[in-house]
């Protein structure tokens, strides 16, 4: 027998508070799992083990970060620049360009959102290209690249639907971190 909507409702009401206790904890331990991943050495494990591979997904575990941001769609590239830097942490010390394609590989086909050869032409194309006038894109995304000896790439994803600013909120804003910040300048040889 299937209940009905107000007694589905009343029953998340209720085990809401039970729920809400854990949160705390719960936050707390994958903080200490962060922590203890960034401590694992991935050159001390075998590249596989029979025919599972290591290594690489420990690698891969250790990098893996997400960042969600808020921004306003009336923003500029240069503006979501400045928000990406701010929360990863990184310097502002290298030139960076947008782009869309179908995939981060350097080999894919990429138009970039700026055809200008000088830096200065660059910046200002970035300062006047609204986020809102980047979507949609179809089957493309749009990617974020910084340092272009390093090559810093993020992919930058939008949700569905619009969402009002909220009065009284600084926007852009971070309001979700998943795994560490990458080191900008990782040490050699550890």
């Amino acid at each position: 027998m299937e209940k009905s909507a107000e007694n589905r409702l009343q029953t998340a009401v209720l085990t809401l508070d039970k729920m809400l206790v854990k949160i705390d904890p719960i936050a707390e331990n994958i903080h200490q799992a962060e922590i203890r991943i960034e401590k694992i050495n991935p050159k001390r494990y075998p590249k596989k083990f029979g025919k599972i591979i290591i290594q690489e997904r420990i690698v891969n575990l250790k990098e893996q970060f997400i960042r969600v941001i808020e921004i306003d769609e009336e923003a500029c590239l240069y503006d979501l620049h400045d928000a990406i830097q701010d929360a990863v942490k990184f310097g502002r010390d290298h030139p960076f360009e947008f782009f869309l394609a179908n995939s981060s590989s350097p080999y894919a086909k990429k138009q970039r959102l700026t055809e200008k050869d000088e830096w200065e032409d660059k910046e200002e194309d970035f300062c006047r290209s609204q986020l809102r006038e980047i979507w949609p894109l179809g089957r493309r995304k749009l990617y974020y690249l910084f340092d272009f000896g390093d090559k810093w790439t993020f992919e930058i994803r939008k949700e569905r639907g619009r969402k009002e600013p909220e009065p009284g909120v600084k926007y852009p804003r971070l309001i979700k971190a998943i795994g560490l910040n990458p080191e900008q300048y990782p040490r050699l040889g550890e």
